[in-house]
């Protein structure tokens, strides 16, 4: 049985295509061994040259370079000498390619390109001399133009999230909104890098095979500039080649980049300030200064006076009294550091310097009948009683005499609280002094409404005293009065003058006595009966009473004190603030932004590459166009490759086996 014939062996063809001033022609040469049935792909390469490959691959040589010394001249000489040797050649296409090596000493003037294997004459379209610098760029002036667009778009972005950041969320007609213009710009960006990146991936497959490749890897080349899943795949095709790899990247990447980008930019709620026709304000004190001329208005004034300190007396002594209450349109406002001239305490515990003389009453222990100081304030004792407390006002208190701040100028009233707290009728349970001084000062506090809930933080307390000639902030003056100057602003200064009506006031009702079990009706409501009433509730079991005492004496007399600042303190000095709403402003996160641009820097990147890599190959730039794909084959290479493959298929299907039969052993298939 003879075996099939063999196909005869294709000689260098010529292909022109008029679609190109610069006319396609090819030849492509097929190379099969009787060693390995497997035909490869290639452009560039020596003619017989090939690389063991997984899959069917022919030689693709898209011509446009000189031919290697070892293909001679396609020209009358040449094609005869294939006539007279044509036995040889149909034995197999190694034989073609020996007597093409024979034919190496043939003179030819088409020097041949070493690079590619063809000479000039035989090709012209994919492979041809280097392209001059500005003509390979015009060819790629597409790609370069859709990543200026690419960049633009970022550099577009920023500017505009540059001018929004940290202020309010603008308000645009035809309800467009931020996120709708950062969305178009990113959609923007990453179709344009893509495209060049696409682009590059078409082109690098004509790079790729300037060595003999298998037909897997065009198509996968091909895949992977159409797609995601394509692109990851091409990583495995070229083992990780970076131009490859990079391109995945920015391809896997792509599909992110929207969401990504838009989450740059949030927009958290804050408290700003709103234009209002009325503004925050709080009431403080710059001046004080009564003129006391006049019956009828002096006896006003005294009036609102004592008003305002019997309501810090009464106040619970548990609570601190406020400040007249901050003005604010909305429940949030904000006011700068302010100072007002106010009414403050100082105290001195005195019980030491207390003198207690006292009797025997039909026991051997003495009871005490009377306590004093040396200043003036005395207390009987001998009265029965479980509560007792003696008020008494003084020019000078004993413990102003070691106060290195005191300064009788400031001084408004000096009192001195004696007290006797008894568990029995008889029995002392506790005996004590102290000593109250109330005077001029200066505060400077922190305020600020939250919520409608006011925070007002006292920060410091300043008495620097001077006195001059000042005029009042109504008009009046000027005046030779005494002066205290404001911390916060330090060419300002608070000036008052006499405080007799206050001091009066405070004399009056800050004096007297009051026993528990021996009460006037009248003195009920007295300051003496208060100071009891909120001494006696401190007094509980395992607690330091001492302690207690003295600083429910020192409650009472400071919520006395504070009510009479927010008597002096005048509406003509009010300290304005600013009026807070509710305000939705944009934040930029910066770092997502940084996501995109490198996305565009890789893909400029793999362009860049690109471009170079097909300037040093002297590869034709045609991209993803599809009519070099349907001519890098010519037919009569196709109808050759075809025909073995047949062959190939047709062998591997013929079996011989020798069998046993009933007239003898036989060969069947």
């Amino acid at each position: 049985m003879t075996s099939p014939q063999e196909p005869p062996v294709p000689s260098p063809l010529s292909l022109r295509s008029h679609h190109r001033s610069d006319s396609y022609t090819r030849s492509h040469f097929l190379e099969h061994t009787s060693d390995d049935d497997r035909p490869l792909i290639g452009t560039g390469g020596p003619v017989g040259s090939y690389a063991q490959s997984d899959g069917p691959a022919i030689l693709l040589t898209p011509v446009g370079h000189s031919a290697a010394a070892t293909h001679g001249q396609t020209d009358e000489s040449s094609r005869g000498a294939g006539a007279q040797d044509k036995p040889k050649l149909q034995s197999r296409s190694r034989n073609f390619v020996e007597l093409l090596d024979s034919d190496a000493s043939i003179t030819n003037t088409d020097e041949p390109n070493i690079k590619t294997g063809l000479s000039k004459s035989q090709t012209n379209v994919f492979y041809t001399s280097k392209p001059a610098r500005g003509a390979a760029l015009v060819a790629w002036l597409p790609e370069i133009i859709w990543c200026i667009v690419s960049v633009g778009s970022v550099v577009a972005l920023v500017i505009i999230l540059s001018r929004f950041d940290g202020e309010q969320l603008p308000q645009w007609p035809l309800g467009l909104t931020l996120n709708t213009l950062v969305a178009f710009l990113a959609t923007l960006a990453r179709a344009a890098f893509v495209i060049p990146v696409s682009e590059s991936l078409s082109q690098l497959k004509w790079v790729w095979f300037r060595q003999p490749r298998t037909l897997k890897d065009f198509q996968d080349f091909d895949a992977a500039s159409r797609g995601v899943w394509g692109s990851l795949l091409l990583l495995k095709t070229t083992k990780g080649w970076s131009p490859g790899f990079i391109s995945a990247v920015v391809l896997v990447s792509a599909i992110l980049t929207s969401t990504l980008t838009q989450s740059a930019v949030t927009y958290p709620v804050r408290m700003a300030p709103i234009n209002a026709s009325e503004q925050a304000t709080v009431s403080r004190s710059t001046y004080y200064f009564y003129n006391s001329a006049g019956t009828h208005n002096n006896l006003i004034y005294r009036q609102s006076v004592d008003q305002h300190l019997f309501e810090g007396l009464s106040y619970d002594y548990a609570k601190t009294y406020p400040l007249t209450q901050a003005r604010c349109l909305t429940s949030d406002c904000n006011w700068d550091t302010y100072s007002s001239l106010s009414v403050c305490t100082r105290y001195w515990n005195a019980t030491d310097s207390l003198n207690v003389t006292s009797k025997r009453v039909n026991t051997d222990t003495p009871i005490p009948v009377f306590a004093s100081l040396k200043n003036g304030p005395r207390a009987n004792l001998t009265q029965p009683h479980f509560g007792l407390v003696s008020l008494t006002g003084v020019l000078d208190t004993i413990g102003a005499l070691y106060e290195p701040l005191y300064n009788p100028e400031l001084s408004i009233y000096n009192m001195t609280v004696i007290y006797s707290l008894r568990k029995g009728t008889t029995n002392i349970d506790m005996l004590g002094a102290m000593e109250v001084e109330m005077y001029f000062c200066v505060k400077t506090f922190n305020l600020s409404l939250s919520g409608n809930i006011e925070e007002r933080k006292l920060l410091q307390t300043t008495t620097e005293f001077e006195t001059g000639n000042y005029t009042l902030p109504d008009g009046r003056g000027p005046f030779p009065l005494s002066a205290l100057g404001d911390p916060v602003h330090r060419e300002t200064e608070f000036p008052f003058g006499p405080s007799g009506v206050i001091t009066e006031s405070l004399v009056d009702a800050l004096n007297g006595t009051y026993i528990d079990l021996a009460p006037a009706k009248s003195a009920l409501g007295l300051a003496p009966a208060r100071y009891l009433t909120a001494l006696q509730s401190q007094i509980q079991p395992n607690v330091s009473s001492a302690m207690h005492v003295e600083k429910t004496i020192k409650n009472v007399t400071d919520n006395i004190a504070t009510s009479m600042s927010n008597k002096i303190a005048q509406d003509l000095t009010n300290v304005t603030g600013v009026v807070l709403a509710a305000e939705t402003f944009v934040q930029v996160r910066w770092p997502w932004i940084a996501f995109i641009s490198a996305q565009i820097a890789l893909s400029a990147a793999v362009l860049a590459f690109t471009i170079v890599k097909t300037h040093l190959s002297g590869v034709e730039v045609v991209k993803s166009s599809t009519l070099p794909t349907l001519v890098a084959i010519d037919s009569e290479s196709k109808s050759t490759l075809e025909s073995e493959l047949e062959e190939a298929k047709t062998k591997s299907e013929l079996a011989w086996r020798l069998g046993l039969t009933e007239t003898g052993w036989r060969l069947r298939t």
